[in-house]
């Protein structure tokens, strides 16, 4: 069985690992140092708002989604009881 690791090395020899780490180390940077992760790399990350749960998905081509993963989330909170 070929372990999680074992992709390491490849995966360092991407550039777009590099790029796509450089995304996320810089949004942040920026929300550590302001309180706002939004940069010039990535499309404006609006606040989250719970009613439309703006999530940033960190990608070669980072997007906004509204609610990803809506379906588990509900099911977990359903488990939860949170809802």
């Amino acid at each position: 069985m070929v372990g999680t690791c074992a992709a390491g090395p490849l995966i360092s020899k991407m550039p777009e690992a590099y790029a796509l780490a450089e995304k996320g180390s810089g949004a942040w940077v920026a929300f550590a140092r302001t309180g706002d992760p939004n940069t010039k790399a990535l499309p404006h990350w609006p606040a989250y708002p719970e009613q439309s749960r703006d999530t940033m998905l960190f990608n070669n081509q980072s997007c906004v989604e509204q609610d990803p993963d809506r379906e588990p989330r509900l099911a977990t909170e359903k488990v939860l009881k949170l809802s």
